[in-house]
C-alpha cells in the first residue's frame, strides 16, 4: 500500500461473546493489513496457546491467524485506549439513543476518516488511533461510548439494520482502504483553523500549542479528584458528569496554557481545602 494519508487503526472488541467473531474479525483485519487487536474482557488461562480461542476462532481466522496470535487483553476500555490519541466508536445505533451527557456525534466513515485526517496533521508524531466494536447483542455501554470522540454509524436498510461484527469492521476498513486510494475524501477543518466547524479561526498565543487528548485527559482526572472531595458527586451520576465534562474538553481545540489555568484554579481549591499544598503535576499524570 502506498504512504498513507490516514495511520492504521488498532481494533479494539468489547467484551466478545460469541465463538468465531474474534476468529473472524481477525480474518478482516488481515485484509486490510491492520495487525493491531485489543480484546477487553478476562483474557484466557493461557494467551499463548492454541486453546486461548476457540476452534471456531482458529477455523475463521485463516490468513489472520498471526493477528490472533499477537492479540492482546485487556480488564477495560480505558485500559485498552492507553497509548492512543483518538478513539472512533461503532454503533448500530440511533444518534438519540443515548442519555445527555453520554451522547457523541455520530459520523459516516467518510467524514470519520477525514477527521482524523485533519488530526493527523496537527499531531507531532505519528497519530495512534483506533477503531472499537462493542459486544455483539447490545454495542458499546453508554460509559463506554463516551470514551469515543465520535461514534461511526453505517446505514442500512430500516427493515434490517443490524450488522454482524466483523461485517461492520470489514465496511468500515474497506473506507479507510479508500480513503487512502484517494477515492472518497472528506475535508475537515484542522483543529487549529477553527474552534468549532464553519466558525472564526482559532488563534494560538505565541509559544503555546493545542492541548493533546491525553493531556485533556489528565485535567479530566484531576477535576474530579477534586470535585469528589466536596458534595458536587452526590447528586448527579459520577458517569454522566464526568461523559459530560469529558465531551466539553474534546469538543474544541484548547491551548494547553488554558488548561493550566483550569488545572491551578482546581489546584488552589484543594489545597485551600485540604490545609497543605501538594505536587503541582498535571502534566505528569497518569489519563
Amino acid at each position: 500500500m502506498s504512504a498513507l494519508r490516514v495511520s492504521r487503526p488498532a481494533v479494539i472488541f468489547v467484551r466478545p461473546q460469541a465463538a468465531g467473531n474474534i476468529g473472524a474479525l481477525a480474518r478482516v483485519m488481515s485484509n486490510f493489513s491492520i495487525e493491531e487487536l485489543r480484546l477487553v474482557g478476562p483474557a484466557p488461562l493461557d494467551s499463548n496457546s492454541l486453546d486461548a480461542f476457540s476452534k471456531m476462532d482458529w477455523a475463521l481466522a485463516c490468513k489472520g491467524r498471526e493477528v490472533l496470535d499477537n492479540a492482546k487483553y485487556y480488564p477495560d476500555l480505558a485500559s485498552a485506549l492507553e497509548g492512543l490519541h483518538v478513539a472512533l466508536g461503532s454503533s448500530g445505533k440511533k444518534d438519540n439513543f443515548f442519555d445527555l451527557g453520554y451522547t457523541r456525534p455520530f459520523v459516516s466513515p467518510t467524514r470519520a476518516l477525514g477527521e482524523i485526517q485533519a488530526e493527523s496533521r496537527e499531531a507531532p508524531e505519528i497519530l495512534k488511533w483506533a477503531f472499537v466494536l462493542g459486544p455483539e447483542d447490545d454495542g458499546l455501554s453508554a460509559e463506554e461510548a463516551s470514551l469515543c470522540q465520535k461514534l461511526v454509524h453505517i446505514d442500512t436498510c430500516d427493515q434490517n439494520p443490524s450488522i454482524n461484527l466483523a461485517m461492520a469492521a470489514g465496511l468500515f476498513l474497506y473506507h479507510w482502504h479508500l480513503f487512502n486510494q484517494g477515492e472518497i475524501s472528506h475535508e475537515a477543518p484542522s483543529r487549529s483553523q477553527a474552534v468549532i466547524e464553519g466558525q472564526a479561526a482559532f488563534a494560538l498565543d505565541a509559544g503555546d500549542r493545542l492541548a493533546t487528548l491525553d493531556e485533556k485527559e489528565a485535567l479530566l482526572n484531576y477535576a474530579v479528584e477534586v470535585l469528589q472531595t466536596t458534595q458536587f458527586f452526590k447528586t448527579p451520576d459520577l458517569g454522566n458528569s464526568r461523559a459530560r465534562l469529558r465531551r466539553w474538553l474534546q469538543s474544541a481545540p484548547a491551548p494547553l496554557n488554558d488548561l493550566r489555568v483550569v488545572f491551578e484554579a482546581l489546584y488552589q481549591l484543594k489545597c485551600k481545602a485540604q490545609g497543605h499544598f501538594e505536587a503541582r503535576d498535571f502534566l505528569k499524570r497518569k489519563p
